[in-house]
């Protein structure tokens, strides 16, 4: 049977309503998808740059120089207190690998409390900690002094954004909705087990030897969780 002339134009715009709705869902699946698989990215990249810390801390307690002394390599490494003396720290990094420094008089030990913006200026130095997937936007920011033996040293800075050196070249970042920390004098004795600390350390004769310590707040992010991956809709590859 023919179509009647009345039918025709209800059924073409049936068809343009299927296509319209197909095409929304289609594209929200695909959204969908990019954000598991960026997530995934994420994750996997944090969890390397773990890895490289715990490496190269290992790599600098064993090191020797020619002339049997400690080398005077440097290393950074984030972690979670484990076991606390007198004199030395062990660190669980990311829940899995341990790292042990002593603590010495010597010691520089500072303390990251809530500052804002305003903290960031030239000439201090900062620690801080990129979004995931945004390398020039930072997600926290602890200011140290300009005489401070870690972090990048701060060329310049407005209210929303700093700049430092890498490699020869100015880097801005964007502070705009960062977490910002400015450093208080500490001792050893508030390095306190279960806590976050950053350490700065250098091999010595007994072995790796903290230099400069910063402790985190329980709300910092700088150290990385141990968390499970993402769940994919299909293998990441």
């Amino acid at each position: 049977m023919a179509e009647s002339e009345e039918s025709r134009p209800s059924r073409a715009g049936s068809q343009k309503t299927m296509s319209l709705t197909t095409l929304v869902v289609g594209g929200a699946i695909l959204l969908i998808a990019g954000l598991i698989v960026g997530l995934g990215a994420g994750y996997k990249i944090e969890q390397q740059r773990t890895k490289d810390d715990i490496k190269n801390a290992k790599a600098a307690a064993k090191t020797q120089s020619p002339n049997g002394t400690g080398a005077t390599q440097s290393v950074r490494v984030i972690g979670k207190v484990g076991v606390k003396t007198p004199d030395s720290v062990t660190l669980t990094v990311n829940g899995q690998s341990t790292m042990k420094f002593s603590t010495t008089p010597t010691t520089v030990v500072v303390k990251a409390t809530t500052g804002d913006a305003s903290a960031i200026k030239a000439g201090s130095r900062v620690v801080w900690k990129p979004k995931p997937g945004e390398l020039t936007q930072a997600e926290e920011v602890i200011v140290l002094p300009s005489d401070a033996k870690m972090g990048s040293a701060v060329v310049s800075a407005t209210p929303k954004s700093m700049t430092f050196k890498s490699n020869g070249k100015d880097v801005t970042v964007s502070t705009d909705g960062a977490t910002v920390s400015k450093v208080t004098t500490a001792k050893t004795s508030d390095i306190a087990t279960g806590g976050k600390v950053v350490a700065q350390a250098r091999k010595g004769p007994l072995g790796l030897a903290a230099v400069e310590v910063i402790v985190l707040p329980k709300s910092s992010k700088l150290l990385p969780e141990r968390r499970a991956p993402p769940v994919s809709l299909r293998p990441l590859h």
